[in-house]
C-alpha cells in the first residue's frame, strides 16, 4: 500500500488502518527500544516531581 493509495481512502477507512497499525505494534513492543533522548526527559520529569 503506498501513500497515494492511502489517500483514496475514507477518513473512517484510514482511522480503522491506523488501528490495525498501533495493534500489530502494540504485540511487539519487547523488540522496540526507546531512544535514549527519551529515558532522558522521563528522568528529568521525574525530579521536577518525584510523586510520579
Amino acid at each position: 500500500m503506498n501513500t497515494l493509495e492511502i489517500k483514496k481512502m475514507s477518513t473512517i477507512e484510514r482511522l480503522r488502518l491506523m488501528e490495525a497499525l498501533w495493534d500489530s505494534l502494540l504485540e511487539e513492543t519487547s523488540k522496540i527500544e526507546s531512544p535514549e533522548w527519551h529515558r532522558d526527559i522521563i528522568e528529568d520529569e521525574e525530579k521536577k516531581d518525584p510523586k510520579q
